[in-house]
């Protein structure tokens, strides 16, 4: 490509860290007041080469605003990515909520009352902690899943399900 065109492609690849000192620099350059550049002996400097220092201004800021654009979208596409993760958990987590029997549903009722609580270990506990909806504190005391207790706290449906699992025991469905 040339000495010319490898030393553009080097400077386009500068972080913006080494940018941000740069169009600073040329910013103070162009637009500080005249007893500044004066001061700093620059005067002459920016009457020859005011239109390059322009320029290079220019390119420098372009680069940091593409640079910030790219930085906002991959924010933007990681917190998307996120959220819908966050979705499918919390539909497979409610899904689960729909399956449990009347024994699983008053456990997770009382962990919702209780913090943490001491279960024996059944068949009812031991499906409760593979599902992800209890998890050990220690060997024989047991609390909610954050994830749970966030989704039977913020979701009304959820605290509906495990009221209807209650509701179709008692009426033997």
């Amino acid at each position: 490509m040339g000495d010319w065109g490898d030393s553009a492609l080097s400077f386009i690849k500068l972080s913006p860290r080494w940018l941000t000192p740069l169009a600073l620099a040329a910013g103070v350059v162009l637009f500080g007041p005249s007893a500044l550049i004066r001061t700093l002996g620059l005067d002459a400097v920016l009457n020859t080469y005011r239109g390059w220092i322009g320029a290079a201004f220019v390119v420098i800021v372009s680069l940091l605003a593409v640079a910030g654009l790219d930085w906002a979208w991959q924010r933007a596409r990681v917190a998307r990515q996120r959220t819908i993760r966050e979705r499918e958990s919390e539909a497979a987590l409610i899904a689960k909520l729909e399956g449990i029997s009347q024994r699983e549903a008053d456990i997770i009722r009382h962990l919702m009352s209780h913090d943490i609580a001491h279960l024996q270990e059944t068949a009812y506990v031991t499906r409760l902690q593979r599902d992800g909806m209890i998890r050990p504190v220690t060997h024989y005391e047991y609390e909610l899943t954050p994830a749970v207790r966030v989704l039977l706290e913020r979701d009304p449906d959820c605290a509906t399900i495990l009221a209807s699992v209650r509701a179709s025991a008692q009426t033997g469905e």
